[in-house]
């Protein structure tokens, strides 16, 4: 599969519109129910905004703290990503920094925690030289990885968690 070499303006819009559909379908969740399992195994729909919370926070700080100059092409691991964080059959694990709380959470609560790191996201997205290497944290299996492959990810790892949230909605409403 051939990386789709996106322009940072397509990159952008793609973050955008997935974070925003995220937070729509979260906002369309019942409040009564955003605390609910909805069946084994899985986390409440409040459970996968936090996890979205806990790991956008984690990637912005990724994406603002120390870079070096990449040496190799800037996208290389974006195919990788979109193929592992695309593939809705695998049930992956969460690392423990980014685990959600058993907590009852407040709805306006989490929306409010969505759009403030929201906005960081796309800050950091628009704003920084997104072909520079994030040194600060080293992703399992593919080491330290670009700006641009962080946007990639959190791109994908939010598309992956809005398909988890509309399943969770089928199953409670």
């Amino acid at each position: 599969m051939e990386t789709l070499k996106l322009t940072k303006g397509q990159m952008l819009h793609e973050l955008q519109d997935i974070l925003d559909t995220f937070v729509y379908e979260f906002e369309r969740m019942p409040a009564e129910k955003i605390n609910s399992m909805p069946f084994a195994g899985s986390w409440t729909a409040a459970q996968v905004a936090e996890h979205l919370i806990l790991s956008a926070n984690a990637f912005v700080g990724l994406m603002q703290g120390p870079t070096q100059d990449t040496q190799r092409p800037p996208d290389a691991l974006v195919d990788e990503l979109r193929t592992i964080l695309g593939n809705m059959e695998i049930k992956m694990q969460s690392p423990d920094f980014i685990w959600p709380a058993e907590n009852e959470y407040v709805k306006n609560e989490q929306l409010n925690k969505l759009q403030k790191v929201t906005e960081l996201l796309f800050n950091a997205a628009a704003t920084l030289d997104l072909d520079k290497t994030c040194t600060g944290f080293e992703l399992p299996q593919m080491g330290h990885i670009t700006r641009r492959e962080s946007v990639a990810f959190i791109t994908y790892h939010t598309r992956r968690h809005t398909h988890q949230l509309k399943n969770i909605k089928k199953a409670l409403v």
